[in-house]
């Protein structure tokens, strides 16, 4: 930053807040001046560009401690951390303060990031009104403010990972069981969610919270952080596994926040470990006031089997509803993404390459479905922290950084290792049954297909893999608590033979399609799981006619889709072995796959078994569609007029479709088109008249498209038929279905994401940035 402006500046301050972002800074600014009264929601406009507030003549005393005049208006000056110039600043200070409408203000109080001296003061009255008097408070006024303030420690703990605490943590503060070195290393990257701010309201409230959600989402840096902030004001923390040691540590005349990570199982996922909390929770809720807080991390599952025991014993009137104590870690805004991705950056004081990479690819980033707080660390600080240029093994860079973070955590592996098989049952259950969210009745049923006898009901099964494993959609679904889950039980299934040929001897549609499927995994380097050996083979060849017997037509047509594309994979055309395999499966469905008889409702399978016969060594012969051509071909007495006569008519005109491509022999056997000439011209022509009255605007539209599709076919009638479709319908076509297509429209440019704002903060300084001259001294 400019001297005089940005990092120069003129006694210490204790918190480097460009660190923090515009973002983290605004809303330290907003949490500041909400502790003398001034409501979040009376502040017009962001930091990164233009921010005020207008503020009583009492507060903005209070706030420069000097007599202002008024009327006072805050403004935010934010100095971007790539801020080179002191023309740059001018530039700054103008938009912020030029667009802020500070309108008939008399004082201004500029709060920034930079040094509030007298310069920056100038710069900023030379853009109010004639008289206006400007009041900077930069970093070490507001670091001031803060440390006065303390109780905004709370509310943006951010701010600690900015100072130097080494004055704020007492000398036997190591003594207390806090893993104080790893508070310390989260302190500069953490990014206070909306999680963390409920749980402090939570824990304000009740003096007790439970954070709860899938792992990697942050629960434990979340009471680690509540940990450091009561740590620096002055409170004891403990972290216990047990009520044994919260007991051990408990002093009636201290303050103290005990913190229970994982409090029912960690990584080994012990689902009982409830007990030994329930047996003391009644009598430690008693204990828990405005000095005493406990915080556990974990699912919620167990709490609620522990709080039934002690409602059932105890009749424990006082402790409040699981709702009100509950804390669910689940889900991320982008803005929190974003920030994280940031703060991380900053942190690990990447490289120009590096912080370029995020910069470009932060959008995809975030919407990643893998991506949680643990993963954007493992990213920032393993492979872009030593970024040379490129991901080895990667075709581009964004290939690099999707795969990065959609590979599991080394934690995940531990957790599901540990799972008993009842448990480990369900998760492969969850594999043989439809597309996640399942309905619990679904999963049952997917789990007595692989396991006879359950030992437990499904839903006490998943009440136990809750919010670890699973998650609950209401009202009765079940879905993975993230995508690696699946990926790692998939996995684990793959790497042991008796299990996986199980597997494939039980199998529904859906793990059928599983073992047949190609580019899975988290880079797309999975093809063809569960079918690695011969065995393997065998066991789905020889389950194949079970299997096909309990589809239905559209699972067939699935099932005949996934074959075809696994032969058309070139991943693996050098394994002989898979290239017959899937031959020999292929053939077998071929025989067994379409019904007897072939109707107009099975048209879509029967296009499948053809692209499927296509691919096979020895096709088989074309199957009887005799009885489909006579159900279909149209005659006089077809309606145009009802549903079924225009379903009739374009299941005849699929068909045929499908035989002129496939089977021309059947095409002349049945004497087309010269048969069938007469009849469609005859029934058009009748139609017309009776259909441009009576026929709503979406059947006129679905008859215009039928009758498109069969000028092509009566090419002597394609003029007729062209003009019967526009008088039925004498619209244009929708985009794309016409020869005239909609023009896009010329739009303004979109506004900058709020990802992309947020990164922008890792910009470069660059000259271009800055006009001609802009490097002439203050």
């Amino acid at each position: 930053m400019p001297e005089g402006v940005g990092n120069g500046e003129a006694g210490a301050a204790r918190y480097d807040l460009t660190a923090l972002g515009w973002l983290q800074f605004e809303g330290v600014c907003a949490e500041l001046l909400g502790l003398f009264g001034v409501r979040p929601e009376a502040w017009v406009g962001e930091a990164d560009s233009a921010r005020s507030v207008a503020v009583p003549k009492a507060v903005a005393e209070a706030l420069t401690g000097r007599s202002v005049a008024g009327p006072a208006v805050a403004c935010v000056v934010w100095f971007p951390p790539w801020a080179a110039t002191m023309w740059d600043a001018r530039g700054r200070i103008a938009e912020a303060v030029g667009g802020a409408g500070t309108g008939d203000a008399r004082t201004v109080i500029v709060l920034t990031n930079a040094v509030g001296n007298a310069d920056l003061c100038a710069v900023a009255a030379g853009h109010l009104r004639a008289g206006a008097d400007v009041v900077a408070l930069g970093r070490a006024e507001l670091g001031d403010l803060i440390d006065s303030r303390r109780d905004l420690w709370v509310t943006t703990p951010a701010v600690l990972g900015v100072r130097t605490l080494a004055d704020l943590i007492p000398d036997d503060a190591g003594a207390a069981a806090f893993d104080l070195d790893a508070a310390r290393s989260l302190a500069p990257t953490f990014v206070a969610t909306s999680a963390y701010r409920r749980c402090c309201d939570v824990v304000a409230r009740n003096g007790f919270a439970v954070l709860s959600g899938p792992p990697e989402m942050g629960k434990t840096a979340t009471a680690r952080m509540l940990g450091l902030v009561r740590l620096c004001q002055g409170w004891e923390v403990h972290e216990c596994s047990d009520p044994d040691a919260l007991w051990a540590a408990f002093r009636p005349g201290r303050r103290q926040m005990f913190i229970a990570d994982d409090a029912f199982g960690s990584t080994e996922y012990r689902a009982d470990a409830a007990e030994r909390w329930a047996r003391d929770l009644d009598r430690i809720l008693q204990r828990t006031d405005e000095g005493h807080v406990l915080v556990w991390t974990s699912r919620p599952a167990p709490l609620h089997a522990a709080l039934r025991r002690i409602h059932r014993e105890n009749g424990l009137q006082r402790f409040p509803k699981p709702g009100d104590v509950m804390v669910d870690a689940t889900d991320l805004t982008d803005a929190e993404k974003a920030l994280m991705l940031f703060r991380h950056a900053v942190a690990a004081d990447l490289g120009v390459g590096a912080r370029s990479v995020i910069r470009r690819q932060a959008v995809a980033i975030v919407a990643d479905p893998h991506l949680t707080p643990e993963r954007i660390r493992r990213l920032v600080r393993g492979r872009l922290a030593d970024f040379g240029g490129g991901f080895p093994g990667s075709a581009t860079v964004a290939d690099g950084i999707a795969y990065e973070i959609a590979r599991p955590t080394e934690a995940m592996a531990v957790s599901l290792a540990a799972l008993d098989p009842d448990h480990r049952d369900i998760l492969v259950a969850m594999l043989d049954a439809p597309p996640a969210p399942v309905s619990e009745r679904d999963l049952g049923l997917a789990a007595r297909r692989h396991q006879q006898e359950l030992a437990q009901p499904v839903s006490a099964l998943v009440d136990r893999l809750q919010d670890h494993f699973l998650r609950r959609v209401p009202p009765a679904a079940v879905t993975w608590v993230h995508p690696s889950w699946r990926d790692l039980v998939i996995d684990q299934l793959e790497r042991d033979p008796a299990r996986r040929r199980a597997f494939l001897a039980r199998c529904g549609i859906e793990g059928a399609l599983l073992a047949l499927s190609i580019a899975g995994g988290p880079a797309g380097e999975r093809t063809l799981p569960f079918l690695i050996d011969d065995g393997d083979w065998d066991e789905l060849l020889a389950h194949a006619d079970a299997l096909v017997a309990e589809l239905d037509t559209a699972e067939r047509v699935r099932l005949a889709r996934q074959v075809s594309e696994a032969i058309l994979d070139r991943s693996h055309h050098d394994d002989r072995r898979a290239t017959a395999e899937l031959d020999a499966l292929a053939a077998r469905l071929l025989e067994t796959i379409l019904p007897a008889p072939i109707d107009q409702t099975t048209l879509v399978l029967l296009s499948e078994w053809y692209a499927l016969s296509e691919l096979v060594r020895e096709p088989p012969s074309p199957p009887d569609v005799a009885g489909v051509w006579i159900e279909t071909v149209p005659t006089d007495e077809l309606d145009l007029a009802s549903r079924e006569g225009v379903a009739t008519l374009e299941a005849w005109t699929v068909l045929i479709g499908l035989l002129v491509r496939n089977d021309p022999a059947a095409v002349r056997r049945f004497g087309f088109p010269a048969g069938q000439d007469e009849v469609v011209g005859r029934l058009f022509a009748r139609n017309a008249p009776v259909l441009a009255a009576d026929i709503t605007k979406d059947e006129a539209l679905r008859l215009r498209r039928l009758a498109r599709s069969l000028a092509w076919l009566f090419p002597d009638r394609q003029t007729a038929l062209r003009a019967f479709s526009t008088y039925v319908f004498p619209y244009p076509l929708p985009r794309g279905e016409d020869e005239t297509e909609d023009r896009p429209l010329i739009r303004e440019p979109p506004r900058p994401t709020i990802v992309a704002r947020v990164l922008a903060d890792l910009d470069e300084p660059s000259p271009r940035r800055f006009r001609r001259g802009g490097r002439k001294p203050f």
